[in-house]
């Protein structure tokens, strides 16, 4: 009969949807899991970026709508993963995602006006001061940067206000690499490291305990700066030899 019919596609759907629902929810739990236990390796590096994707696509596939706020924090943290869209985990895929999120009111100028054209005037002197310590090693393909305690004290800083500094080197051209070795309070040196294809600096970080990705990594040495500098350009100019 029309009604049995009618029945039938309606529980045909619903288990179709039951299934759906579930098999996102898993995926979910399974990168979730992956990443909780395992940090991430350079060959896990599109795994930061899926795991933001699972989350649209069980909120797609579940029907929720998605409020200007959420549709906001999964933005971000997807051009962040994806370094503004820019490294090489940024798919197709991602960037059907990042437009859905627009849509569903992710403002791109006004969260990036938020997010990186909100300096102080004191993490612009820091970023000055940090300048004027670039050094250059491997024929110009490696910068190398620092900061020391009484950098951030002549400047006014805050340690909050280091973040991205060791992107500034990779604006040049002949840089594929760049090191930001920080001292800290107790004598140790924290380094972040940059790369923009050929070096792995995750492979470099995991070598001193730290890690990453194959392109943003960081690590911490109870070495000095100088020391940590002279170990850090020694493995990093191997890379470079062997690629």
């Amino acid at each position: 009969s029309v009604c049995y019919a009618t029945y039938c596609v309606r529980v045909c759907i619903h288990s179709y949807v039951v299934v759906l629902f579930f098999f996102f929810f898993f995926r979910f739990l399974f990168v979730f899991f992956f990443m909780i236990r395992r940090p991430p390796r350079s060959t896990l590096f599109p795994y930061t970026t899926l795991f933001r994707s699972i989350v649209f696509e069980m909120c797609l596939a579940a029907g929720w709508s998605l409020s200007k706020e959420v549709a906001e924090a999964l933005f971000v943290s997807m051009a962040d993963d994806t370094g503004w869209f820019r490294f090489e985990n940024c798919s197709a895929r991602v960037l059907e995602i990042a437009g859905a999120l627009v849509k569903a009111g992710a403002r791109p100028d006004k969260l990036n006006q938020r997010l990186y054209q909100n300096d102080s005037p004191a993490r612009l002197r820091l970023r000055g001061r940090v300048l004027d310590t670039l050094e250059f090693y491997c024929d110009g393909q490696l910068a190398v940067m620092h900061i020391t305690n009484e950098m951030l004290a002549a400047c006014g800083a805050k340690r909050s206000d280091i973040e991205n500094i060791v992107n500034e080197p990779q604006a040049i051209g002949s840089v594929v690499s760049s090191i930001l070795l920080v001292e800290q309070d107790n004598g140790n040196t924290r380094g972040s490291l940059r790369s923009k294809r050929l070096i792995d600096v995750n492979a470099v970080a995991r070598q001193f305990g730290g890690g990453g990705h194959a392109r943003a990594a960081g690590l911490t040495m109870t070495d000095s700066l100088a020391e940590a500098k002279e170990k850090l350009v020694s493995v990093i100019s191997k890379q470079f030899s062997a690629s």
